[in-house]
């Protein structure tokens, strides 16, 4: 069977640990209470520091193989500034957000500017990493730092103008470079220029994505127990009631919660009984199908959403989960306790009728705790 949207849905919120993962190299200094646009600049400045190094080296290849004196002095001169970069991260990491900033921008101008004096010259047309530096300054800086960004930006166009008008000699070795090479020399400094661009531009739009998915987790999760809130379960039930009315068949829907908490929140105080959601939540995620869905409506109360599923088959499911929570009792401060909890259930054959059979499962799991609790109910 295939997944339907509703299996999507559930899934998404791990697409953003996904990608937290797949770019924790450049999340030096990234906390979870951090916004949308501190999260973008932090990657964005930990990726120019790592670019840096990155360009700093493959150039110092390069010089080394062509052989030429002042390349090879000129890329030695830079070294001491990649040691450096480290401490952008550092202070990205102790929360020195705007200085970790203002350190990656100057360290990347003063490399320029070492290049240049180091045996360059404005020969090799180095200085057109001012020009990159003046794209990439906003990318930086927030909104807020608008005075520095300009200030860094209007720095880099003027110094790019007088390298480019005025003069810098090179290293008299660089003149023993042939035509070609020169020209070489000078088309890969645009090229490097180019994909630098383009790889932060990519960068970009990776952490604009993971944000998104990070918001959208945030609109959709229970923030407690990390399972679905009322919000993405009425997404989804909107999703199963559409998918019916195309092609028929049924679903179940299910409410459920736990038997006795005040006693847990009496006894224990109130981290036990957060304690107890968290663990009941993770037991009952572990007894669904792929595709069901568990959402937390509030307090102690929590749906469920079965979908392709008659009563039967739901009952099944459920049964397990009540199960699953007798044979594995909630441990806290050294003492254990069994959960149990009273489940009400009810079949959806028209999508016309889910909020009156959600209603109608409510009474169900109601008429479980009449009878005794730790037990399944059926509407008629």
């Amino acid at each position: 069977m295939k997944l339907d949207t509703i299996d999507r849905m559930k899934k998404a919120p791990h697409r953003t640990a996904q990608l937290t993962a797949r770019w924790r190299w450049l999340s030096f200094g990234v906390r979870a209470e951090d916004t949308a646009t501190q999260v973008r600049k932090i990657v964005q400045v930990n990726a120019g520091a790592w670019l840096m190094i990155g360009t700093i080296l493959v150039f110092n290849a390069l010089f080394w193989l062509v052989g030429n004196e002042a390349l090879i002095r000129s890329g030695l001169w830079q070294l001491p500034l990649m040691l450096l970069v480290p401490a952008v991260w550092w202070l990205n990491a102790r929360r020195h957000l705007r200085t970790g900033r203002w350190l990656m921008i100057l360290m990347a101008m003063t490399d320029c500017v070492v290049a240049i004096v180091g045996g360059q010259g404005t020969a090799s047309s180095v200085h057109v990493y001012f020009l990159l530096l003046a794209v990439m300054t906003p990318t930086f800086f927030t909104v807020e730092e608008w005075p520095s960004t300009m200030a860094l930006v209007t720095a880099n166009l003027l110094i790019f103008l007088v390298f480019q008008f005025g003069y810098w000699p090179s290293h008299p070795s660089f003149a023993l470079l042939d035509a070609q090479t020169r020209e070489q020399m000078i088309q890969s400094m645009v090229v490097s220029c180019v994909l630098i661009l383009i790889l932060m531009t990519m960068l970009t739009e990776i952490a604009a994505a993971d944000n998104e998915n990070r918001l959208i987790r945030l609109a959709e999760t229970d923030p407690l127990t990390g399972l679905a809130n009322r919000r993405q379960f009425r997404q989804a039930l909107e999703a199963e009631g559409s998918r019916m009315a195309r092609e028929g068949g049924s679903f179940v829907l299910g409410v459920f919660d736990l038997d006795h908490f005040k006693r847990v929140n009496d006894e224990w105080g109130h981290d036990a009984g957060d304690q107890a959601l968290v663990h009941v939540g993770h037991v009952v995620q572990g007894q669904l199908r792929a595709y069901d869905l568990v959402a937390r409506t509030g307090g102690e109360e929590f749906v469920l959403l079965l979908p392709h599923a008659g009563l039967a088959e739901a009952s099944q499911v459920v049964e397990r989960i009540r199960q699953a929570l007798v044979n594995d009792p909630f441990t806290y401060g050294g003492h254990a306790r069994a959960i149990t909890v009273s489940i009400g259930l009810a079949l959806v054959t028209d999508a016309a009728t889910m909020d009156q059979r959600l209603r109608q499962a409510d009474e169900a799991m109601y008429q479980a705790k009449h009878e005794g609790r730790n037990r399944v109910c059926c509407a008629p």
